[in-house]
């Protein structure tokens, strides 16, 4: 079978499709933008710590510096003090001279220093371990150098400038020199050492730039050899001309190092290459600063590195796999779409299948409709629904005949609203009866319709919702006039036949004791005369005489208990209590059954009722004598509320009421039964006996 897959379908799936790639990229792009917040944040904590770490490296290599300064403050100290230094200084002959000279050596040899040489108290040194040089210090004033305006006033002193000899940087340790019990300084000890040193000993780090600057910001110290000498920030004219004059730094220029600060944190030079940024000012040295500078190339590619060695196989693993499972999904979702593609052609199949059932179900809907319409409309029954307030729903045409109303006009209403107040009553509280006990239940109904009274036989039933609960109560009545009519006399037939049979029993038990019985009197007493005749003369005559004698007497015996079963005659002189007093012990005495009869007073009744009654004990009883193989009978007559009530039960061994054909005894029961309106109950179970009881009102009954 060709399948022909629809444009709408095919459209879906395609979009459906592109939803689940881009799903696809979206989660790609969502693990990417993960990937890179977790970079980031990753990146923010190791500048943050590199910031942390810049901090700790500069105050470390502040100290260090500090520590470095300090190296020759001691030993300028002891050197100003030695006795030949201000020897040399109050007495300058050559000989103290020289002894000083020699000193300067030892200490300039000892410290590893540049040059140690002493000054008078004009600046003009007088003895320098670098005497012998070319760029010797002998003669050279340095009265303008700060360190010795101070030592000569009396103040050690640190100072780092660039030799004016020399040309070098160096750290100036000066001292005052004095004599005893003078207070005046003859002149300064100093000691100069090379910065060079301090530069050598710095390790640095990769991406690092160590600067010292100066209080007007001249790079002094610099692990960068082509910012020494130079401005760390572009400073004015006047500035570099104040610092010209200082000539602690030379003459100059001092060029600028292009560097400039773009936050508190960062800085670029010339180059635009970006430096973190840390200044610390020296503690013992005011105004001057470690400048710490370090690439965050390198504070990247130290986070990139390992971030990459580590992760990069995480992530390049993660990425097949990703790229597997977006495939795989993909894949998937092809194959769950043609799974659904062929579920689709097969859910549309089940519509046009279900289409058709159900076209073919409206259409036999439709013909069952009909169908039930025309019984509803031409059956001779009076049909009817009600809900559970007993308002009408539907009632068919025959019911709108009957009470004369039209379906619309009564639905939603109850009978009372258009019925007479008597015969609403009784349609209610048989419907009601329905509704409380569940079940089904017949009932007959009396309805006046043009001054005669039809009886309806009514089949009443409950009708159940799809939950189980009960929706409604329907209805079928069904005209029986002429059936009870016909009923009626029959009854009054049987009754008349059964009247008869008992005058005719009547008659012939007479007969059988009047006339019968004197015939075989007579009989008995010829035979009786003939026995005494003859029982002296003849023996064998006499016994034939005493046989006949005794079967007449049989006889006689024979004919008064058939007459009696005919019709007993203490039922007509008696009445019905005497009689089955008389029936009841005549049983027990014939079968040995033990048989008790109680009885309550009971009122005149008419002698078609007193037979009946007599008939169904009599018949009973001869039932129990041959089939119930009792022990004990029980019988009872009662009257109360004008009811007779006549019981007959046994211990016998039963039967079973449904399966047991019923006999022609218990036929017979009933009929008699209903010839005067009573009712025949029988209860029996198989090993539990068998109970009888006829119930009859006395008002309703009459002479057959």
């Amino acid at each position: 079978m060709h399948k022909t897959v629809q444009p709408e379908s095919l459209r879906k799936n395609m979009k459906l499709r592109l939803i689940i790639l881009g799903l696809s990229m979206l989660a790609l792009i969502s693990a990417s933008a993960g990937g890179y917040l977790y970079y980031s944040s990753v990146k923010k904590t190791v500048i943050k710590d590199a910031e942390k770490q810049a901090y700790t490296r500069t105050e470390m290599i502040k100290k260090h510096i500090s520590a470095l300064f300090s190296e020759y403050k001691k030993p300028i100290k002891i050197l100003a003090g030695i006795q030949e230094i201000p020897g040399a200084l109050l007495e300058p002959t050559p000989g103290n001279l020289e002894k000083a000279s020699l000193i300067a050596d030892h200490f300039n040899t000892s410290l590893d220093a540049d040059v140690c040489y002493i000054t008078d108290k004009n600046g003009n040194t007088i003895i320098s371990s670098n005497r012998n040089d070319p760029d010797s210090f002998l003669g050279e004033n340095f009265r303008f150098r700060p360190y010795f305006q101070n030592a000569i006033q009396g103040i050690p002193d640190t100072y780092l400038a660039i030799g004016k000899t020399s040309g070098k940087r160096g750290i100036y340790y000066s001292h005052p020199v004095h004599a005893k019990h003078m207070k005046e300084p003859l002149g300064a000890a100093v000691i100069k050492a090379s910065v060079q040193d301090i530069e050598d000993n710095l390790i640095l780090e990769p991406g690092e730039i160590i600067l010292l600057t100066s209080p007007q910001d001249i790079i002094f110290v610099s692990t960068r050899k082509e910012w020494l000498y130079g401005l760390l920030w572009k400073e004015s004219e006047n500035k570099i001309s104040e610092i010209a004059q200082t000539r602690q730094f030379g003459t100059g220029p001092w060029h600028w190092t292009g560097l400039k600060k773009n936050s508190s944190r960062y800085a670029a030079d010339k180059q635009k290459n970006k430096y973190l940024i840390h200044i610390s000012e020296m503690d013992d040295y005011r105004g001057w600063h470690i400048v710490h500078l370090q690439d965050p190339g390198i504070i990247a590619k130290r986070l990139s590195d390992p971030f990459i060695r580590i992760t990069g196989t995480i992530i390049i693993v993660l990425g097949f796999l990703f790229v597997f499972l977006v495939l795989l999904l993909y894949m998937n979702a092809g194959k769950e779409i043609a799974r659904r593609e062929k579920a689709e052609d097969a859910l549309r199949l089940a519509k046009e299948e279900l289409g058709l059932y159900t076209k073919d179900l409206e259409r036999q809907v439709a013909e069952r409709t009909r169908e039930i319409t025309g019984i509803l409309k031409y059956t001779p029954d009076v049909i009817y629904i009600k809900d559970v307030n007993e308002r009408y729903l539907l009632v068919n045409s025959r019911y709108e005949e009957l009470f004369g109303v039209k379906n619309e006009e009564i639905r939603g209403k109850t009978a009372r609203e258009f019925m007479a107040e008597d015969i609403a009553k009784e349609f209610q509280i048989s419907d009601h009866k329905v509704l409380m006990e569940k079940r089904s239940c017949q009932v007959e109904h009396n309805v006046s319709q043009d001054g005669e009274v039809y009886t309806y036989l009514s089949v009443k039933f409950p009708i159940y919702d799809e939950e189980g609960n009960i929706s409604g109560v329907g209805g079928i009545s069904t005209d029986i006039t002429v059936f009870k009519k016909n009923q009626e006399q029959l009854r009054r037939l049987s009754g008349s036949v059964i009247t008869g049979q008992e005058k005719e029993r009547t008659a012939i038990a007479r007969e059988l004791h009047d006339e019968l019985g004197q015939l075989l009197t007579a009989l008995r007493m010829d035979a009786v005369w003939i026995l005494n005749r003859i029982k002296d003369k003849d023996k064998k005559a006499c016994e034939h005489a005493s046989a006949m004698r005794d079967l007449i007497d049989k006889t006689i015996d024979d004919v008064r208990s058939i007459a009696i079963r005919l019709r007993p005659g203490v039922l007509d002189d008696l009445g019905l209590t005497d009689a089955l007093e008389w029936l009841t012990a005549d049983f027990e005495r014939r079968t040995g059954i033990t048989c008790i009869f109680e009885h309550s007073i009971i009122p005149v009744i008419s002698n078609t009722i007193a037979t009946v009654a007599y008939r169904i004990a009599q018949e009973s009883l001869t039932n129990i004598a041959r089939h119930a193989n009792a022990t004990h009978v029980d019988v009872s007559l009662h009257e109360q509320n004008r009811i007779l009530r006549l019981t007959i039960s046994d211990d016998g061994q039963g039967f079973d009421i449904l399966s047991a054909k019923e006999s022609l005894g218990l036929a017979g029961m009933r009929e008699r039964a209903g010839i005067v309106g009573g009712i025949l109950d029988i209860e029996s179970l198989p090993r539990e006996g068998t109970r009888i009881s006829f119930e009859l009102k006395i008002d309703a009954q009459g002479d057959l």
